[in-house]
């Protein structure tokens, strides 16, 4: 096409030339009252060449240069013939060579022939840069293509066109002959990550998305075994508007980071849950205490006041009345200091603070000692006779190993309850045991508390400590007891937690930093 247009302007051009020769040669002849005849013909013939040359200027034709230098050749032989007539000199043998009969035509032709070679070989140069230009700028979209760490395909709806040298290695490949040009592999790739229907072609696919204006899919693969996430966007190519660049985001590692704050979220929600719980308990304990106090105070000024007058009474029966009040003074000791406890457990901290986690131990066992009795459990208790401090809120490490106490106490029970429907035991002749042992290891407190309640099954071991997991659904169990000590140990206290099963029972390990003046370990 271009080229018949490039022959037709030169045809034009050819016609107008022969128009203005005539035209040229018809003003000359007009103006000739004037001037002479060859006068007026060369001063036209020379405005027709400037003509030319501004045109060539404005327009940058090459075609235009040999209409101007047939104008200024023509000008040139007038003017030579006028002088010559006039002077009675005779024209110079190389413009009479040149410029007139045949010698016109051929420097006429001579001319033209040497602009259109340099035109060709300017056209061919340029045609070469213009060539490296491409080159050039190909090779840097391809390695900007593949540079990106994102997998990039431009495909229309019957052919890959490109892909870039992330999406060839994640699909195992080295070039894009190698995986091949159709879109089969494409649509594979789509159906595999759960964003194409099957029976859904990948043309009609590709379709749809342009209809719905749907920009981005998710694709849920797999690579050497390891799930991936990505989320596919379809953008049209400028070029062509068939095309469509094809980019595959990475979100694997965001939507992990999305489900751990979503996981935090639970956590958080449920320790929120929970110390609303210790919080209405211990206003409750609070309200006991409150009104149980007085009563118990009166109780013990009254004993007190028969104590003494018992002991001013002369018989011999004193002595036993005087231990039995005294044993009613421990009994109310007892009880202002478990509602002590009670108030001081329910009451939530504050701020963390550095307190002895063997006090806070011998408090937790002084709430356990009723159920501990009633299951017939018998409680071994070691503890450094250093004094140790550890950094935290007091009342979530008593939380944590008050849930871990109850959980020994429970699979205790169970295993009672199993022994006696199995085998016919009495009650009282299977005796738990549970052992609370504390050590200095390494800077660090190591906590172990081991019962003799059947051990965890081998097979659910890993996931005690799961949220809402457990193995007593039938008997009311919430799997929230577990999980609540590790997120305290974990992430309150900066300690570790680990279970295991040992001889007739399990033991939880807990490592907790000790707290030193110099702050903490």
């Amino acid at each position: 096409m271009r080229e018949t247009i490039s022959t037709r302007r030169t045809l034009a051009y050819v016609a107008v030339a022969v128009v203005v020769l005539v035209a040229s040669g018809g003003i000359a002849y007009w103006i000739t009252d004037p001037c002479p005849f060859l006068l007026s013909s060369a001063l036209v013939r020379l405005l027709a060449g400037f003509i030319a040359v501004a045109i060539y200027l404005r327009w940058r034709d090459w075609r235009i240069l040999p209409l101007a230098i047939m104008f200024f050749l023509m000008a040139l032989r007038q003017i030579f013939t006028l002088f010559s007539n006039a002077y009675g000199i005779d024209e110079p043998w190389l413009v009479q060579t040149l410029v007139e009969g045949p010698g016109f035509v051929v420097t006429f032709l001579a001319f033209f022939g040497v602009l259109y070679l340099w035109r060709v070989f300017a056209n061919q140069a340029r045609v070469q840069a213009a060539e490296a230009e491409a080159a050039r700028r190909r090779r840097q979209i391809r390695q900007i293509l593949d540079s990106q760490p994102s997998l990039v395909a431009l495909a229309n709806s019957h052919r890959v066109l490109n892909a870039n040298r992330s999406l060839l290695e994640f699909l195992g490949h080295s070039s894009l002959e190698s995986v091949g040009s159709s879109t089969q592999w494409l649509q594979e790739l789509f159906q595999r990550g759960g964003a194409l229907p099957q029976g859904l072609s990948w043309s009609e696919f590709l379709f749809q998305q342009r209809q719905a204006d749907a920009e981005e899919v998710q694709l849920r693969l797999e690579k050497d075994g390891q799930p991936r996430v990505f989320l596919a966007r379809f953008c049209p190519f400028v070029e062509a508007e068939e095309e469509t660049i094809i980019t595959f985001f990475d979100i694997t590692a965001l939507e992990a980071y999305q489900r751990e704050l979503e996981q935090r979220h639970a956590e958080q929600r449920q320790m929120l849950v929970q110390q609303s719980r210790l919080a209405a308990l211990g206003e409750m304990t609070g309200v006991i205490a409150h009104q149980w106090k007085q009563p118990l105070n009166t109780i013990n000024w009254q004993v007190q006041m028969l104590q003494e007058q018992v002991a001013q009474l002369d018989d011999p029966r004193t002595a036993e009345a005087s231990q039995s009040l005294q044993s009613i003074l421990d009994q109310l000791d007892f009880m202002n200091s478990t509602i002590t406890n009670f108030r001081d457990f329910f009451h939530p901290a504050s701020q963390s603070q550095a307190f002895c986690p063997c006090q806070a131990i011998s408090q937790v066992l002084q709430l356990l000692e009723v159920e501990f009795n009633k299951h017939h459990i018998y409680f071994e208790l070691s503890c450094p006779d250093e004094p140790l401090q550890i950094w935290g809120r007091m009342n979530e490490f008593q939380q944590a190993l008050l849930n871990l106490l109850v959980n020994s106490r429970d699979a205790i029970a169970r295993r009672r309850r199993e022994a006696i429907e199995s085998q016919g035991i009495r009650a009282g002749k299977f005796d738990g045991i549970i052992g609370l042992h504390c050590q200095v290891v390494e800077g660090s407190l190591e906590m172990v508390v081991q019962d003799n309640g059947g051990g965890i099954p081998p097979e659910v071991l890993p996931q005690i400590f799961e949220r809402f997991f457990t193995t007593r659904e039938s008997e009311g169990g919430s799997g929230i007891g577990l999980y609540v000590a590790r997120i305290i140990v974990e992430g309150h206290l900066r300690g570790s937690i680990q279970a295991e099963n040992v001889r007739q029972g399990a033991q939880v390990r807990v490592s907790l930093p000790l707290f030193t003046l110099s702050g903490q370990e």
